[in-house]
């Protein structure tokens, strides 16, 4: 039931989504073809049948139950996605001449159609702007460019980019993100490029040449963010508090190796009673912080929360037998509860196995979840820790107004870029069709991006708002460009297009979309889902 429930809100949130974002297009049409003086039957949301529907002097107003689109349908157009469901709904009943759309002149009725795309263009800069006014979490290696992964046997590795290397240059173009690395790399796939690197405090020029990007792979020179770490709590009286950390500190070494977010409990664990090292950042400065760890007792590879739910961490070193959001029942014959915590019965254990009752839940068909218990048998080891608790460091974007709008419209103009980018890239042939987003991939992308916090979903909705403008003005039938085209036709030849050159042109527009909507879906499911 929970599975379906969780179904069922990440599909009202893409046709919420959805629906914003056709909602804001058709109002472009809408309020232009008003300004214009041309008469409009139907504004909709949506597809027939209709389950909403209010009129208001000429138009009326209403949502359709099929909510993939939306439409003005407006008199004298030559292609209605709407259905007449009575006489007075038929095209030109009643309306004077001049109110018709093919009676305006070229330039009144381009105005109307490119209205959609450039409202979509408005909106997503607006999201941007609001964006930086409420403010969102940035993760700090991605925002700072440093390297925290590089693929083995990658062009990176090749090229000599290590883990801690700040990227700050690709072919002689700043990169202020890791998106501008990725962007830039993309850009010269199959080419030679010069990677500007800062590496303890020297700057180095380092050669590369980026591979096509295929599959789930993000592709470029096979590197990723470093995921810092900030200290969120120091426990009173704590090996960590003794040495002088606070909370705040941004941890990026221990024993003089860098750490990221997945591994600084690791190393740490390591150290057992040693005596170890954290490099940290605080207010700018680097600061080294000594200390000897507590010994605990520990499941290799895996994490246990205060709930006593089980996190497999290092897939590598944990039991197989255990998997992330197993329930610790009992522990070396011990009964758990939220006051007994599973930690403190491995602590206090002896022996050198445990055997372990866990509930499951599994899936065991579409939608039916399945939960038994399993009985595991598990080593006990011994495992150091400091007295933090800690996460992936971010930092805060929020603006006051007027820095807010700088920046809300540096990110759509590059998030433009990016789009159109892509598309040439796609084009050369330098990235393949598995990196395209159809139905599939922007349902999983929304539900992702609302599972993250309501900035993260804002980002999003602007992305969408930019990719949908430009989109639905390039050259293709059934799309706003392909109304653009068909106009600029006409005002070459000097006279309107015949209607059954229109038609044939409707036609081959829609096998064009449908034909590409099968492609990316069938993208969708092979790359996001198998």
């Amino acid at each position: 039931m929970e599975i379906l429930i969780g179904i069922l809100i990440q599909a009202l949130t893409f046709v919420i989504f959805l629906g914003i974002l056709v909602f804001v297009h058709e109002l472009g049409h809408f309020v232009v073809a008003k300004l214009m003086n041309i008469y409009v039957f139907e504004f909709m949301l949506g597809f027939p049948p209709k389950i909403f529907r209010i009129k208001r002097k000429e138009t009326e107003y209403g949502i359709g139950m099929i909510p993939l689109g939306g439409y003005v349908k407006m008199a004298g157009q030559e292609d209605f996605p709407g259905h007449e469901e009575d006489e007075s709904q038929k095209p030109d009943i009643n309306v004077p001449e001049d109110r018709k759309f093919n009676s305006k002149k070229i330039w009144q009725r381009m105005a109307v159609i490119v209205a959609g795309p450039f409202t979509n263009l408005v909106f997503g800069a607006l999201v941007f702007i609001l964006l930086f006014v409420v403010g969102h979490q940035v993760d700090l290696g991605v925002e700072k460019n440093f390297i925290g992964f590089v693929r083995e046997d990658s062009p990176a590795q090749k090229a000599g980019i290590k883990v801690g290397d700040r990227i700050s240059s690709v072919n002689g173009a700043k990169t202020e993100t890791f998106s501008d690395i990725r962007w830039n790399i993309l850009s010269h796939v199959n080419e030679e490029i010069e990677i500007g690197v800062e590496r303890d405090k020297e700057f180095l020029l380092l050669r590369a040449v980026p591979e096509k990007p295929g599959g789930k792979e993000m592709g470029g020179v096979g590197i990723g963010p470093f995921h810092f770490v900030e200290i969120k709590r120091v426990d009173e009286g704590s090996p960590a508090e003794k040495a002088g950390a606070y909370a705040g500190d941004i941890i990026f070494k221990v024993n003089n190796e860098y750490a990221q977010y997945f591994d600084v409990y690791e190393k740490i664990g390591q150290s057992g009673k040693k005596g170890i090292s954290l490099v940290v950042l605080r207010d700018g400065m680097e600061k080294t912080l000594r200390m000897i760890p507590e010994e605990v007792g520990n499941l290799d590879g895996v994490l246990i929360r205060s709930d006593n739910v089980i996190i497999v961490s290092d897939d590598k070193k944990a039991n197989k037998a255990f998997k992330t959001g197993d329930k610790i029942l009992s522990f070396g014959g011990v009964e758990v509860s939220e006051k007994e915590n599973a930690v403190n019965l491995i602590n206090f254990f002896e022996g050198d196995e445990a055997e372990i009752v866990l509930l499951r839940k599994e899936k065991t068909g579409f939608i039916k979840m399945e939960t038994r218990e399993i009985r595991v048998v598990a080593e006990v080891s011994r495992k150091g820790l400091v007295g933090i608790s800690y996460s992936t460091a971010t930092t805060l974007e929020k603006y006051p107004l007027p820095k807010a709008i700088s920046k809300g419209l540096e990110l759509s103009a590059s998030t433009l870029k990016m789009v159109v980018g892509g598309i040439v890239l796609l084009f050369k042939g330098k990235v393949g069709t598995d990196q395209m987003a159809g139905p599939v991939g922007i349902f999983k992308m929304t539900s992702m991006a609302a599972s993250q916090g309501f900035s993260s979903l804002l980002r999003f909705l602007g992305l969408l708002s930019m990719a949908l403008a430009f989109f639905n003005i390039l050259p293709l039938p059934v799309l706003d460009g392909g109304h653009v085209f068909l106009l600029l036709i006409e005002k070459i030849k000097g006279s309107p297009i015949k209607e059954k050159y229109i038609i044939a042109w409707q036609k081959v527009g829609i096998v064009l979309i449908i034909s590409l909507l099968l492609f990316v879906t069938f993208n969708d499911v092979r790359w996001r889902i198998f």
